[in-house]
C-alpha cells in the first residue's frame, strides 16, 4: 500500500534537500543541516544516498543538483499539487466564488450567500452563516463576484429518483407525471436509447441528456431533487457511479425506484 504523500518523510526530506541545492550555490552538507534543522550527520548521510541515487553530485564538499534530480522535484512536485488539489475539493475550499445579487450591491459589501434553487444568490440584508465581500458593484439581478470567503454554506442534498427504463416496458409515463408532481421534482435527466424513448413518447421532458450521470449529481449537491432515466444496458455502470459519488458525498440521497411500484 502506497502511503500518503505527508507520510513519506524521506522522500519529503530529499524534496526538500533538492530544493535547496537548486535554489543556492556553495551547498555544502552543513549548509544543509542549519537550512534542514538537522544533525550535520544526518545531512552528510542523506547526501551521500541521494549521490548514489544520482540525484546529486557530491565533490569537494560540494553538492549539485543533476537533471535526474530537476526530474525528482518535477514529479515530486506534479503529485504533491495534486494532493493538495484533491484535499481543497473534498473540503469543498473555494477562495472566490459568483451569485446572483438579490439586492443592489456595491465593491467592499459585506454579502452573505445562500443556495436557491440550484443557484448561489447573495444578500446584504439577509443573514447565513457563509459571507465573504463583493469585488464588483452588481444591480439586483446581476452577477456579483465574492472573495475572502468565510463560513461553510449549509444546505440539504436533494434526492434522485432513478428509474430504470428497458426495452418493452409498457408502463404509462402517466404514473411518473405524477409522481414528479407530487414530490416536486422539477430536474429529469436520461441515459440510454431506451429511457430517451421513453421520455419522448411519454413528453416528458428531460433537462440533462449528455454526460447525464454528472449533472444529475451536480444538481443533487445543489439542493434539487433530481428524476433519473437509466436505460437497462447502462444501469449497471450508472449505479456504480452512484456508488462512487456516495464515497465522496455520503449525505448524498440515491433512491432506485421501480416504475411498477409507483
Amino acid at each position: 500500500m502506497v502511503k500518503p504523500i505527508l507520510r513519506r518523510l524521506k522522500e519529503n526530506t530529499i524534496f526538500l534537500i533538492l530544493l535547496i541545492t537548486y535554489s543556492g550555490k556553495n551547498n555544502t552538507p552543513k549548509v544543509i543541516s542549519k537550512k534542514t534543522d538537522m544533525t550535520l550527520q544526518g545531512a552528510l548521510q542523506y547526501v551521500k544516498e541521494m549521490n548514489k541515487m544520482g540525484l546529486v553530485e557530491y565533490e569537494n564538499r560540494r553538492i549539485k543538483i543533476t537533471m535526474k534530480g530537476i526530474q525528482y522535484m518535477q514529479d515530486y512536485h506534479k503529485e504533491f499539487t495534486n494532493f493538495i488539489k484533491n484535499v481543497g475539493l473534498d473540503l469543498n475550499i473555494i477562495d472566490k466564488c459568483s451569485a446572483v445579487a438579490e439586492e443592489d450591491i456595491k465593491h467592499g459589501d459585506k454579502v452573505h450567500l445562500f443556495m436557491q434553487g440550484g443557484i448561489m444568490t447573495a444578500y446584504k440584508t439577509k443573514h447565513s452563516l457563509s459571507y465573504g465581500i463583493a469585488v464588483t458593484d452588481s444591480k439586483k439581478g446581476e452577477v456579483v463576484v465574492i472573495s475572502n470567503l468565510r463560513g461553510l454554506l449549509k444546505f440539504p442534498y436533494g434526492t434522485v429518483y432513478v428509474v430504470r427504463i428497458y426495452y418493452g416496458l409498457k408502463e404509462n409515463g402517466d404514473k411518473l407525471k405524477e409522481f414528479m408532481n407530487k414530490n416536486n421534482i422539477k430536474i429529469a435527466g436520461v441515459e440510454g436509447i431506451e429511457a430517451l424513448w421513453y421520455c419522448k413518447k411519454f413528453h416528458i421532458n428531460t433537462d440533462i441528456s449528455f454526460g447525464a450521470i454528472y449533472g444529475v449529481i451536480d444538481a443533487a449537491i445543489r439542493g434539487l431533487d433530481v428524476i433519473f432515466f437509466v436505460s437497462g444496458l447502462e444501469f449497471s455502470d450508472i449505479m456504480n457511479e452512484f456508488k462512487k459519488a456516495c464515497d465522496k458525498y455520503p449525505v448524498l440521497n440515491i433512491k432506485n425506484i421501480d416504475i411498477t411500484d409507483i
